[in-house]
């Protein structure tokens, strides 16, 4: 239903100190007044930065502090997934992707406030995508289908595989169980 970049809009503190690498040309980047006496650049950063790892946390202390103030809070036992004290209302959230479950308009509509208060929000109303997963709903036989296009193909590009030159359906040969023994080993063949 909506998709918000929490991470950009974060404003939880944590300070993180690196040095950048000492650039050939500091005229360049406009940087010659920040090198140190060993010739490179030291940075503060403040909250959250994208590639960070604690950039996730802060996002998330963030956005469990901005939701608690319209009652929304995350489950204790499933990661991901957030519930509505006073209503059915629950939805998951992964990466900057939100799944929604609702029983009213009312209801996603104050999820739509609730969230828009703090962050950038975009909605797609159709749900037919969720998590790189395309989703295609057929309401009348109460079901859905995923698909993910050209995801093999990707797949395989990036991991080469070569096929096989005996097709074969199972990882090892097949060995006729032997009924009535108690134990049966499966047989190792030297190659």
């Amino acid at each position: 239903m909506a998709v918000f970049d929490e991470t950009v809009e974060t404003t939880g503190r944590m300070l993180e100190y690196r040095h950048l690498v000492k650039h050939e040309d500091p005229k360049e980047y406009n940087t010659a007044e920040f090198i140190g006496k060993d010739g490179y650049i030291y940075i503060e950063g403040i909250g959250a930065i994208y590639g960070l790892s604690q950039s996730g946390y802060l996002a998330n202390q963030d956005l469990i502090k901005n939701l608690a103030t319209f009652g929304y809070h995350p489950d204790k036992r499933t990661p991901g997934l957030w519930k509505l004290k006073t209503r059915r209302t629950a939805f998951t959230l992964v990466a900057n992707g939100l799944g929604v479950q609702y029983f009213s308009k009312e209801d996603t509509d104050q999820l739509i406030i609730s969230i828009a208060a703090n962050y950038p929000v975009k909605t797609d109303w159709t749900g037919s995508k969720y998590v790189g997963i395309n989703l295609d709903w057929n309401y009348t036989e109460i079901e859905v289908n995923l698909s993910m296009k050209g995801y093999v193909k990707k797949a395989l590009k990036e991991y080469p595989h070569n096929a096989p030159s005996k097709l074969f359906d199972a990882p090892t040969k097949y060995h006729k169980p032997e009924f009535g023994q108690k134990v049966q080993y499966e047989r190792v063949e030297h190659r």
